[in-house]
């Protein structure tokens, strides 16, 4: 870090803070959202600079972060030279300065990773071509998108709204990798994004073109960097809208005629979304994701030869032996959710990033155990069934841990790709924890057994 970069990121962090004081002052209208809206912040940014740190000084080979840099560093250079030949590169692939840059620069032009350096590079524009006022801009973004999922958190469960911040804005995962110059920062804050703009539209039942072009513009994003968070995302949301359409039917008939259908409607939905985004990129049919998560394991795990740290094997973890077939994949359904939510245990921990990341999943561990027993599963079923969003929070933080403890079989890429479960996890646990103090209310009152949801919604009303 040299002094320019020094004084750039201070001079960032205090402007990204005087805009979200601003933004405190006049937009926020709800004044207890107000109390963590600069705590948010700050800790974002810090986590932004600790995670830029981390991989300065202790990752000393950089990782992905420092290597996006070199290369959005380079096209920068060539922009302060060339504006307008630079803008054609970045979104031409038929510009003449293709071969110059392509000698000079790591990742391939057209692949993921140069995707996330062509947005990169505008932000580094804007960042002065500094990787630590750049970091400061990333941390920002993603803070928009934390905030936002905040929003629509705390609105739903007003009564509990401070155990939603923290939720949504103070896992020590989602801000240290949610943070940097990383894909994973990109796409948690358009995943926040796109769940406030989907809640805004599906809430007030009507269209609005401005979020249509968010939720646009969130799933081209969140498939370009990220694409298997809409694996886990899809069969969520189609039981949160399902379910949703389900509890505005007054009719009792006409609500047991719908579900089966709209069971059977998910079904072939959530399949054909699958199929039609398999034909627009072969890299997501369900053969290749097998295949490459097969690979994977057997890349990373090589008994005898998983030490090093340079090559991403000194943190590497097995599911177990396996069949490639669809049967065989569902067969690893628990142990891959096990070792997302919940590992590494304390005994696999080789060094202190793992030792801060099993702190994190013994926690989880414990709440959920608590959860299960204090709550039980006849309160845990009538809460989800009565609640469409804690379902589709549920099912997208079980079904996305799935499908990152399947494919990646290394504790240090895992810490960064589970991310987007942890804060509708740790938001489904504790609502849980809401419904099983509230039960416990109606059933001293005699009345645990009828309208516990619409009760739920009225104790939450009261307690704000």
């Amino acid at each position: 870090m040299t002094f320019l970069d020094f004084i750039l990121m201070f001079l960032y962090f205090v402007l990204a803070l005087a805009i979200g004081m601003l933004v405190r002052k006049r937009y926020i209208r709800n004044p207890l959202y107000k109390k963590f809206l600069i705590p948010g912040l700050l800790v974002k940014l810090l986590g932004g600079i600790a995670f830029g740190l981390v991989h300065t000084f202790y990752f000393t080979y950089g990782g992905d972060t420092k290597t996006y840099f070199h290369d959005m560093s380079i096209i920068t250079e060539y922009f302060f030279q060339d504006p307008g030949a630079t803008i054609s590169y970045l979104f031409n692939k038929y510009s003449y300065l293709n071969n110059d840059l392509a000698r000079n620069t790591v990742f391939s032009y057209g692949t993921k990773e140069f995707f996330l350096v062509r947005i990169a590079t505008i932000i580094n524009i804007l960042g002065l071509n500094s990787y630590w006022s750049t970091t400061i801009l990333f941390a920002s973004f993603s803070f928009v998108g934390t905030w936002q999922l905040f929003l629509v958190f705390a609105n739903k469960y007003p009564a509990i709204w401070k155990q939603m911040a923290w939720a949504a804005l103070f896992l020590p995962s989602l801000v240290f990798w949610g943070s940097g110059i990383m894909k994973d920062t990109l796409a948690i804050g358009f995943l926040g994004i796109f769940i406030f703009s989907v809640n805004h539209i599906y809430g007030r039942g009507k269209l609005s073109l401005w979020h249509l072009l968010l939720i646009g513009l969130s799933v081209y994003v969140i498939l370009s960097v990220r694409a298997y968070i809409i694996f886990g995302l899809l069969p969520a949301m189609m039981i949160w809208i399902s379910l949703g359409f389900k509890d505005k039917i007054r009719n009792p008939l006409m609500k047991m005629i719908f579900m089966p259908f709209m069971v059977v409607m998910m079904l072939v939905g959530v399949v054909a979304s699958f199929f039609y985004l398999g034909k627009y990129n072969s890299q997501f049919s369900v053969d290749n994701v097998i295949g490459t998560a097969w690979s994977y394991q057997h890349w990373h795990y090589v008994e005898g030869q998983n030490t090093s740290e340079q090559h991403g094997r000194g943190s590497s973890y097995t599911l177990g032996e396996y069949n490639p077939t669809p049967l065989g994949v569902m067969k690893k359904f628990i142990p891959a959710v096990n070792v997302a939510l919940y590992r590494p245990y304390f005994w696999e921990v080789k060094n202190p990033a793992m030792a801060v990341l099993a702190m994190e999943s013994f926690a989880f561990f414990l709440f959920t155990i608590y959860i299960l027993f204090r709550v039980g599963p006849f309160v845990m079923i009538r809460a989800a069934g009565k609640d469409s969003f804690l379902l589709m929070s549920l099912v997208f933080s079980i079904f996305f841990s799935f499908a990152v403890g399947f494919s990646t079989y290394n504790f240090g890429a895992l810490a960064r790709y589970k991310i987007p479960a942890l804060p509708f996890y740790a938001m489904s646990l504790l609502v849980l924890n809401y419904y099983a103090n509230y039960y416990r209310e109606l059933k001293k009152k005699g009345k645990a057994t009828h309208n516990f949801g619409e009760a739920i919604q009225r104790d939450q009303v009261r307690r704000v």
